[in-house]
């Protein structure tokens, strides 16, 4: 490896960084002084790797893309880079990788594969940096850059976290997500004064309590299992859906906020001021609608809750339920959150004699497949539904 090159071109490199974009360095003493570590964080922008250097004098060993060292061959080749060809495996890449790291060198690292352009949500990690973690002992450094790369302007800043090893080999799985979330905590820290999530949530507390107590009024709902929804942390609330009243029944039974995602068409009509005010999240079921997912994901980094129907409209059908779409597992797969699964059946008439929520327990799908998340999912509110009908005596 060149080093030479590298060494010369470092503190004059650091030293405009700092002075063109202003760059501030949090915690670089986490960065530890010697043996393996790996270097993990977001990735926005090309110049990425370049604010990494201000974190450490020890030499880092980057995985790029082959197109750029391709690109720019006559810098790039004699410096410490590891090319890495994006349309396929590398297995010498991962190879040399990992040589390098069980000597005990500096490996930086970009799990999410390329530019991040949104300012909070993380893509989904690649598992190169917690294999590599996991065959030679290496503590990983998580690592956050907020902020944008605007010439002789402040805000630009890369936080360290503390440095951890792989603690479960046989379930990388789990660690990944682990990682993903130290990384996120790191992004949503250097943005405490900063708005994250941007649903509004005063209007949802000052309406709750008026428009809730003419519910209960109104459809005298029975609500069980209030004590299953934490109190504290990410959750995504998912159940049957039968009514355009259905989510009353968990908004009732919590004292948190829940964001709910309903149709596009909602946010149209003449009442699109009401769904606003309460925080709901418009959705476009025409299309694969990134944008609503991305506010979602931003709900649960946030910590806050999500309001989910998994079947994707209301079941006018006679099946018992229908398919369930994937979004509520994939997104508390990648937000490590909880699933409240709950139930409502009967009918929504006055002062109604069955309207009955029942809320289960919550769990994680975090180290399960999507297909088996999805099937648990279905099967748990399938059961809460049952056994409030064999309540209800109703067939």
């Amino acid at each position: 490896m060149h080093y030479r090159l590298y060494r010369f071109l470092r503190p004059i490199v650091v030293f405009l960084l700092k002075v063109i974009y202003r760059i501030k360095v949090v915690n670089k003493d986490n960065v530890p002084k010697e043996g393996p570590i790996i270097l993990v964080g977001n990735h926005k922008h090309n110049y990425d790797f370049i604010s990494l250097l201000c974190g450490t004098k020890r030499v880092i060993h980057f995985l790029g893309k082959k197109e750029l060292i391709d690109k720019h061959g006559w810098i790039f080749k004699r410096l410490p880079v590891i090319p890495v060809d994006r349309s396929k495996k590398n297995k010498e890449a991962m190879e040399e990788a990992t040589r390098l790291s069980k000597n005990g060198e500096v490996l930086g690292i970009f799990p999410e594969g390329t530019f991040n352009k949104t300012e909070y949500v993380i893509m989904p990690f690649k598992y190169g940096a917690v294999r590599i973690a996991k065959d030679t002992d290496a503590s990983i450094v998580p690592f956050a850059i907020t902020g944008e790369y605007k010439r002789f302007r402040r805000g630009l800043k890369i936080e360290f976290g503390k440095p951890s090893k792989i603690e479960d080999k046989k379930d990388l799985t789990k660690e990944n997500i682990k990682l993903m979330n130290k990384v996120v905590k790191l992004m949503r820290g250097s943005n405490e004064k900063k708005a994250k999530s941007k649903l509004p949530e005063r209007s949802y507390k000052f309406f709750k309590p008026i428009l809730g107590l003419i519910y209960r009024i109104y459809y005298n709902p029975k609500i069980i299992g209030k004590e299953n929804i934490p109190k504290t942390g990410p959750i995504i609330v998912a159940g049957n859906h039968k009514h355009v009243m259905d989510q009353c029944g968990p908004i009732l039974a919590s004292k948190r906020p829940i964001h709910y995602m309903a149709k596009k068409e909602y946010f149209d009509g003449k009442f699109a001021w009401f769904f606003k005010m309460m925080g709901c999240i418009s959705v476009d079921r025409s299309i694969h609608d990134e944008k609503a997912k991305e506010e979602a994901m931003n709900v649960l980094y946030d910590g806050k809750a999500l309001g989910i129907f998994p079947e994707g409209t209301r079941n006018k059908t006679d099946a018992f339920l229908l398919p369930f779409k994937f979004g509520c597992v994939s997104m508390a797969k990648k937000t490590d959150a909880y699933i409240v699964p709950f139930s409502v059946v009967g009918d929504y008439k006055f002062r109604s004699k069955n309207l009955v929520y029942r809320i289960g327990k919550p769990f994680k799908v975090t180290n399960m497949e999507l297909e088996e998340a999805n099937k648990r999912l279905e099967k748990q509110i399938g059961d809460l539904m049952k056994k409030s009908l064999r309540e209800l005596n109703i067939k």
